[in-house]
């Protein structure tokens, strides 16, 4: 893919004094999948993690949870894939607007994914994680398989299976700049987590480009009590991406 110009440019590293791990983490090569699945706003109250931390609204008493897949090929460091349950939210004393679609980030500045629980595939990723940004993260077992040039199925398992995905792989992707915002606890302060991207990037708001389904894990159960899914509301794909993960930025 054509750049005009490197986000890794000029870009100063250095190591971190704790956990000597590089920072800014550098992914030069990776792909994200964002799923969006309707569900119930009540559920949600509890799982949040701070007063300042709402999830969004989206009419009738309703919200939305995101599974989000990521598979690091090349980056600063070892190559790993994960699965993230995170809620989209919004930050401030009140919720957002009901009105706001799922992805609006453009128009407002405060919106971004909690991280609930995170499956990561290789000890690096989870010291990172964990160490740097305060993820609660766990080792686990992920199998991704393609089952047919275009579907590919991805399983997270700790122990006992805790969900299946099943996400159509879009046909066409555009080339796009983007930054996604993550919230997390450290030391009982919000941390505000920004990914610079460049990447091709797509969406589809059909039903059938993303499926779950939830196995007998407790936060599987959790989750299918929750009545989330099995079909999408919508789906992103950021493909062919660089991304640029530093320091968190603590909001308290």
């Amino acid at each position: 893919m054509s750049r005009h110009k490197s986000i890794f440019e000029d870009l100063q590293v250095t190591t971190d004094g704790q956990s000597g791990i590089e920072m800014p983490i550098r992914l030069y090569r990776s792909e994200i999948v964002v799923s969006y699945f309707e569900c119930g706003l009540e559920p949600l109250l509890p799982m949040m993690p701070h007063e300042r931390v709402h999830p969004v609204r989206r009419g009738n008493n309703r919200s939305a949870l995101a599974m989000i897949q990521t598979h690091v090929q090349h980056g600063s460091i070892p190559p790993y894939r994960s699965v993230a349950i995170a809620i989209p939210v919004t930050l401030g004393k009140w919720p957002a607007p009901s009105y706001l679609p799922l992805w609006f980030e453009e128009s407002w500045g405060n919106k971004g994914f909690y991280i609930y629980k995170e499956g990561v595939s290789s000890s690096e990723a989870f010291e990172a994680r964990t160490e740097i940004w305060g993820y609660p993260i766990f080792l686990a077992e992920i199998n991704h398989q393609m089952l047919d040039p275009r579907t590919q199925e991805t399983e997270l398992i700790e122990e006992e299976r805790i969900l299946t995905l099943r996400v159509k792989r879009p046909e066409y992707v555009r080339e796009q700049d983007k930054e996604l915002k993550f919230y997390s606890i450290k030391q009982n302060i919000v941390c505000e987590n920004k990914v610079k991207m460049q990447c091709s990037l797509t969406s589809s708001r059909s039903p059938e480009a993303s499926m779950v389904v939830f196995g007998k894990h407790p936060v599987g159960a959790q989750l299918k009590s929750m009545g989330i899914g099995p079909y999408s509301l919508e789906t992103f794909y950021y493909f062919d991406a660089q991304a640029i993960l530093p320091y968190p930025d603590y909001l308290d």
